[in-house]
């Protein structure tokens, strides 16, 4: 299954979920790494910044024109950029279902 990432980083990947001998366990979230920062120079002194600094991403469903999809999405990411970033992201994640109400 392909779940899609909106915000941050990893905007626009995809995430494989449910594959492999393990196909019941789905991740809730996951930490996904920021690029390392480049090197600073100052009077022929070379400086590397050595962080461990991430992002988090949460599962959720989405629900557009009856059709539900799940995402993982940057933690608190306002409504508005999730709303933006859906619209690039839709056809990235696979479908879950359909609501017939």
């Amino acid at each position: 299954m392909k779940i899609a990432c909106i915000g941050g980083t990893r905007h626009g990947k995809v995430k494989s979920a449910l594959e492999g001998f393990e196909k019941y366990k789905l991740d809730w979230e996951f930490k996904a790494d920021l690029p390392p920062q480049p090197p600073i120079v100052r009077s022929n002194v070379v400086t590397w910044t050595d962080s461990t600094d991430y992002q988090i991403y949460q599962l959720k469903v989405l629900k557009k024109n009856g059709e539900l999809k799940y995402f993982y999405i940057l933690k608190d990411l306002p409504r508005e950029e999730i709303e933006a970033g859906l619209i690039d992201c839709w056809e990235l994640s696979d479908n879950l279902g359909y609501d017939f109400d």
